[in-house]
């Protein structure tokens, strides 16, 4: 469906239709999947988008079916140029998603450092606009990032806090989190 859809928006000479459509072409062959296929759809989408946004967008999607293809450099770079994006535009929100995702992309990467670097970051930006929801999810990051350096009381800390945030904000993730925290007891 998405398929033809992106065919249709194609044929309407409407660009960013045309954009959307295969953003949302790629994100669904990622999901599948059909990494490469994907990874070419959103490579399209981000030469063709006229409008910051949907680049934006499509450099991050883009960063993610990277991710899933194991492609973690490229995936890196995606998502920094993204950032870059949502940074120019004033997205605060946008800003935390996409440094959370550069924390992860960069603890699987091997680089640490630069997964702290960014969470912290995301983290102070959270705090700072009150973003409760985003700081669960940053905390998890943290602790990952922390227990991947060998810290584990700040891991164990960090997954507590993430525990805390989810029961008010995200209950059903809870339990996920508390079965990470779990193992590092």
């Amino acid at each position: 469906d998405a398929e033809r859809a992106a065919e249709l928006a194609a044929g309407l000479a409407d660009e960013r239709l045309t954009t959307s459509a295969d953003l949302h072409l790629g994100r669904a062959l990622s999901r599948l999947g059909e990494h490469e296929r994907a990874i070419e759809r959103l490579g399209k989408a981000v030469a063709e988008a006229g409008d910051v946004t949907l680049r934006g967008q499509a450099l991050s999607s883009c960063a993610q079916a990277e991710k899933r293809a194991g492609l973690l450099a490229e995936a890196i770079a995606h998502q920094l140029a993204g950032l870059r994006i949502d940074r120019e535009l004033g997205d605060d929100d946008r800003v935390v998603v996409a440094l959370d995702k550069l924390a992860d992309l960069s603890l699987r990467a091997g680089d640490v450092e630069a997964a702290e670097r960014h969470v912290w970051e995301a983290i102070d930006l959270a705090i700072s606009r009150e973003f409760v929801a985003r700081e669960g999810a940053l905390r998890l990051t943290l602790g990952r990032v922390l227990r991947a350096r060998g810290d584990i009381d700040g891991a164990r800390e960090q997954l507590a806090l993430s525990v805390r945030i989810y029961e008010r904000v995200h209950p059903k993730l809870v339990g996920e989190v508390r079965a990470e925290l779990a193992e590092l007891q």
